[in-house]
């Protein structure tokens, strides 16, 4: 039967005249987009009245009863892609109440739905421990097509999140191929998820042509403000793009993009990529908004592995300005020792190099106001990478230099002395507490609020953070393994068992205290 369905839809896709997507149809579509771009705060408003009402619906209600888990569920859902954090906390509190109550089929779908958001917040081994309690012995058809649709985008996002390393990418890549398949298998063949999941499986096939047909029916059929709507287009997109089809994959990417700000869905990647394709192609304008309001997305929806991932793209764009700037300022210099030689006659030409530097200024200082405020996050990050990059290379030559001298005692001097890690690891300090604070203002009274009265951190005069403070920071930015701590701060793991236990000692609640600070609010 599913492969009847597959062939009518092939064969209805190669009678069908092919639209050809031109200049003009990539023009308009980014046009488009510009104009939901523009408009993004008035869809963010409306998604923001809806969770308002469903929360004074939820505040009318008894906690623990029916009203009570729906109104939860759902805030929980309306809060998913538009504030993680939200959507974890109304999971969280509704997985609680269900397990106290003994509701076990409500356990498993909080518990479900939860477990697919962790990675988002870098906690992709507390995901896969959450789902693993998931019982899936005799579970239902609903229930198991939530579990499989969600274990499906959980291992997708872990493979993402491990996209440099090879072997583990591939299990957890693997896991999300063969979850899918099981989902395709019990999904009705007529469904939009299935057409969806369906045609996402043909593109991993290397189908493309199938896959094409398969999801520009399925886009046909769906409303705008349908996540699976956009969803699908970006597919499309990517079809395009293998296929070498460079305007067609454009003009996917930017209607992804404007269906996703129409849903005021701000977890996605459609206008991250659209922005990184576009500076490619010499739209650095065009390009830099689009990241901007990508990285404001990400910022909002508290998806710190997103804003990583969309801040390593502009200051490319930046350099590319400047370049383009310094290019501008050699060519007007040309200009003006011809003006010295012809004059007037070339008094005209003079007006119009004029003209094009004020544009350019005016452009250099939207960009330069437009980089103080949407990088203000993640900026300094990639400035200490920069600066360690320098002083590694700075250090080579000097060993290289003290090796070739022969002055080997002196080079074992330098290095047993611990000075160099000791100023480069307080420099990384310095820099790590002002971002970190920028994110988390009221960080240090919020930990204390966790705290006995008497065993509150006291900061010294000038002092942002201490090592205690650090730690957390380290925790509360899903950093829980203490390997992965102890490598940041340039400690062994051993002492930061010691000091997070002693700081477990010091709190008001010792079992909560780990996860009360993964509970502290950003600006």
């Amino acid at each position: 039967m599913r492969q009847a369905i597959m062939i009518l839809f092939f064969l209805s896709w190669l009678v069908m005249p092919a639209a050809d997507i031109g200049s003009r149809e990539v023009s308009g579509a980014l046009q488009r987009l510009d104009r939901r771009v523009a408009d993004r705060k008035i869809f963010k408003a409306l998604r923001h009245a809806r969770i308002d009402s469903l929360k004074r619906y939820r505040s009318e209600t008894t906690v623990g009863d029916d009203r009570w888990f729906e109104s939860t569920m759902l805030l929980g859902d309306a809060y998913n892609a538009f504030d993680n954090d939200s959507s974890i906390f109304f999971y969280t509190a509704g997985l609680q109440q269900s397990l106290s109550a003994g509701l076990d089929s409500l356990v498993d779908v909080f518990r479900i739905k939860r477990a697919t958001l962790l990675p988002l917040a870098g906690r992709d081994n507390e995901s896969v421990d959450e789902l693993s309690m998931v019982d899936t012995t005799d579970m239902g058809r609903e229930m198991k097509l939530l579990y499989l649709e969600n274990a499906r985008q959980l291992y997708s996002y872990i493979a993402s999140l491990h996209s440099e390393e090879i072997d583990l990418a591939e299990y957890w890549n693997n896991k999300a191929f063969t979850t899918q398949l099981e989902l395709i298998s019990l999904l009705d063949n007529n469904s939009d998820l299935y057409m969806l999941n369906y045609g996402e499986h043909l593109c991993q096939l290397r189908q493309y042509g199938s896959a094409e047909a398969v999801l520009k029916r399925l886009v046909e059929r769906l409303p705008e403000e349908s996540n699976i709507y956009a969803r699908a287009l970006h597919m499309l997109s990517d079809i395009a793009r293998s296929n070498g089809q460079h305007n067609r994959s454009i003009y996917y990417l930017a209607e992804s993009a404007a269906a996703d700000i129409r849903a005021a869905t701000l977890e996605v990647v459609s206008l991250q990529e659209l922005g990184i394709y576009l500076y490619d192609n010499d739209d650095l304008e065009r390009s830099y908004a689009y990241l901007s309001v990508a990285l404001e997305n990400a910022v909002e929806c508290k998806a710190p592995l997103r804003m990583l991932s969309i801040s390593s793209a502009l200051p490319l764009i930046g350099q590319a300005h400047t370049d383009q700037s310094v290019a501008s300022r050699r060519k007007l210099t040309a200009a003006l020792i011809i003006m010295v030689i012809l004059l007037a006659g070339l008094a005209g030409l003079l007006v119009y190099l004029k003209i094009q530097v004020t544009r350019k200024g005016q452009l250099k200082d939207r960009l330069e106001a437009a980089n103080n405020t949407k990088e203000i996050y993640l900026s300094q990050f990639m400035n200490l990478c920069s600066v360690f990059m320098d002083k590694l290379i700075s250090f080579n030559m000097t060993v290289n230099r003290k090796i070739s001298a022969g002055q080997v005692d002196e080079l074992f001097k330098i290095t047993k002395s611990g000075k160099l890690i000791e100023e480069e690891s307080r420099e990384f300090y310095e820099m790590f507490d002002n971002a970190f604070l920028h994110i988390y203002p009221s960080f240090v009274d919020s930990v204390n609020a966790l705290l006995q009265p008497d065993k509150q951190i006291v900061l010294a005069d000038g002092e942002h953070l201490n090592t205690d403070l650090r730690i957390l920071a380290c925790i509360r930015l899903g950093m829980v393994d203490a390997s992965r701590v102890a490598r940041a701060l340039n400690f062994s793991v051993n002492t930061i068992y010691a000091y997070r236990t002693r700081l477990r000692n010091r709190a008001i609640n010792r079992d909560t205290f780990e996860r009360d600070i993964m509970r502290i609010q950003s600006v």
